[in-house]
C-alpha cells in the first residue's frame, strides 16, 4: 500500500492504478483501495486531457467516500481550469 500511495504523491498515475487495483482485487470489500483504484484512474484520465470521464470517475469516488480528499480537490481544480496546476505543469 506504501508504494501505491507513493505513486499518487508523484503523480505516476498508471502505476498508482495498477498497484491500487492489485489491491483493490486482492480485497474487494476494501472500500479504501477501490476508491483509491478510481481516484487514480481519473488522475489518469486528467492527465490524458479527458476531463469529462475524469470527473465520471472523481463522482463515483466521492459517492464511495465522501470525504476523499484527493477526490475533492481534483474536482474542484477541474471545475475552476487550474489542471495544470494540480498535475504539475
Amino acid at each position: 500500500m506504501l508504494e501505491a500511495e507513493a505513486a499518487v504523491a508523484r503523480q505516476e498515475w498508471s502505476r498508482a492504478r495498477e498497484l491500487w487495483q492489485a489491491l483493490a482485487c486482492s480485497a474487494p470489500p476494501d472500500k479504501h483501495y477501490r476508491a483509491q483504484l478510481m481516484y487514480s484512474r481519473a488522475g489518469e484520465l486528467l492527465a490524458a486531457g479527458d476531463t469529462q470521464r475524469a470527473r465520471e470517475e472523481l463522482e463515483r469516488v466521492l459517492r464511495l467516500d465522501p470525504q476523499h480528499a484527493g477526490a475533492a480537490k481534483m474536482m474542484g481544480a477541474t471545475r475552476r481550469g487550474r489542471l495544470s496546476r494540480l498535475l504539475g505543469r
